[in-house]
């Protein structure tokens, strides 16, 4: 696994990265390493895979959803907006391959003193302005389970130029290890850790798999033209927008009609489904979030002593900018 995430830092020009199983764990890791916890609140976008919310969830912060726009990804405007004196974190999410508003929210960030998270689930090997996703925030992560770019099956990354986060994530993940387990460890550790480490096995199908990226992004890439090309003349049709066309993944060609009437007659037609009646990606969908069910009785973080933020709620319609532009995406 230590041959993986070399090969991977030096790809993604990154000074750290660590192998973890899987995606979600990732998440977990990088908001324990960051210290996000308790009273905190974290801004993530309404339309993500449930993994970056449950995350903030599992941390005991809470998770504060936001508007995307266009991009399908947060919008920096909304983000302003939904800052309050909690806030410690913003989680962009890379979405369908495709980078966010990555200067406007790293330059929020930085104006407030928040950690920014990168969630490139969906986007690893993508990049925006010459530089791999990722890398632009305190911590990214990535999926490689058998939907994503590169997979073994499952697994998970989390990457960083901070020393401190990682002996930290490092720390988090290998039962309190020294980074690389060097060193005699009696006596100097300094937090209480998990086994999140990926398995040998998965690492070595993953080395296999990225020898193979740049092959596999040009694929993408002619692919996706194609069938950009081949509808991109129909009436009333127009795709989501895409900050910088270069450095997109390709997996996904979105496209969006007029109104949800139109798309889920064209749906219809092809046999499909609609974006937004997903259930693993839309706020709307996720009643377990709706209604707060979390697993343990007393209703933590949402009832969290710490948490000075009054009654958390998350209803249908909060986010009427991501529901208008989801209702017309296909």
């Amino acid at each position: 696994m230590w041959q993986l995430e070399k090969n991977v830092s030096d790809y993604l020009g990154i000074g750290h990265t660590i192998a973890v199983n899987p995606g979600t764990i990732a998440l977990f890791m990088a908001l324990h390493a960051l210290g996000i916890g308790p009273g905190a609140e974290v801004i993530v976008p309404g339309y993500t895979f449930i993994a970056s919310i449950t995350s903030i969830i599992f941390a005991r912060a809470i998770p504060v959803l936001a508007e995307i726009d266009e991009t399908l990804t947060l919008d920096h405007e909304d983000v302003r907006k939904k800052i309050t004196p909690r806030t410690k974190a913003i989680m962009l999410v890379q979405m369908l391959g495709n980078p966010g508003h990555l200067e406007e929210i790293e330059l929020i960030a930085r104006e407030k003193g928040f950690f920014l998270i990168e969630d490139c689930a969906q986007a690893f090997g993508a990049q925006f302005r010459g530089r791999y996703v990722g890398v632009y925030g305190d911590v990214g992560t990535y999926s490689f389970n058998v939907y994503k770019t590169i997979t073994a099956g499952d697994g998970g990354m989390i990457a960083t130029n901070n020393n401190e986060i990682y002996r930290k994530a490092f720390a988090i993940h290998d039962q309190r290890h020294l980074t690389l387990r060097q060193g005699v460890e009696q006596g100097s550790r300094t937090v209480i850790g998990l086994d999140f480490r990926i398995t040998e096995l998965a690492a070595t199908v993953l080395l296999i798999h990225f020898s193979r990226m740049e092959a596999m992004k040009s694929h993408l890439r002619e692919n996706k033209q194609r069938f950009k090309e081949g509808i991109q003349d129909i009436p009333g049709i127009t795709f989501r927008k895409i900050l910088d066309p270069d450095g997109e993944l390709h997996t996904i060609l979105t496209v969006l009609f007029p109104d949800a009437q139109i798309v889920r007659k064209v749906a219809k037609e092809l046999g499909c489904g609609v974006v937004s009646d997903s259930g693993w990606h839309v706020y709307n969908n996720m009643e377990h979030l709706l209604g707060k069910k979390v697993t343990t009785d007393e209703g933590c973080p949402f009832t969290c002593p710490y948490y000075g933020g009054g009654e958390v709620r998350y209803e249908r319609g909060m986010l009427p900018k991501t529901d208008s532009i989801l209702g017309g995406s296909h």
